[in-house]
């Protein structure tokens, strides 16, 4: 079954995690939580908090979780850069397209979306990190984006 997947982009310390928070109300690792949208709409999501390469989790091993959650809708972080033995966003977003709807990403605390990024059938938005901009604000933003209450 193909998936509807959302994903947060961002260095280290930028705050994904804390946005993740904001957004969910989950505070660590995965689970599922109801979503509003803003037609009123409950919809589940998996979620997992932690960027995918924090926990040490490779392309495939994230493409397997995803393809194995019977959830259709997921919200997931990712690094822009290699981290902890992993590789960079693009590897990820770029296998999870293989197969799902990558369908929106928020790319946090950069200028503007790196150019290996650049997704034209992806809805994004580039948007503070959390030391220049409260999570609250940024939470706002991406919840704009995702079409979330």
């Amino acid at each position: 079954m193909k998936k509807n997947i959302y994903i947060i982009i961002g260095h280290g310390a930028c705050g994904k995690s804390s946005l993740v928070r904001a957004l969910t109300g989950i505070y660590s690792g995965g689970a599922i939580r109801f979503i509003r949208s803003v037609n009123g709409t409950d919809t589940k999501f998996a979620i997992w908090v932690r960027s995918r390469q924090e926990v040490g989790d490779k392309p495939a091993k994230v493409l397997e979780d995803v393809k194995n959650n019977k959830e259709t809708n997921v919200l997931l972080t990712l690094r822009f850069g290699e981290y902890n033995r992993c590789p960079e966003a693009k590897e990820y977003v770029d296998l999870l397209m293989t197969e799902h709807n990558v369908s929106h990403i928020v790319y946090m605390g950069s200028d503007k979306e790196p150019a290996t990024l650049t997704y034209s059938t992806i809805k994004s938005i580039v948007i503070g990190n959390s030391v220049d901009t409260p999570v609250n604000a940024n939470a706002s933003v991406a919840r704009k984006l995702f079409g979330w209450l």
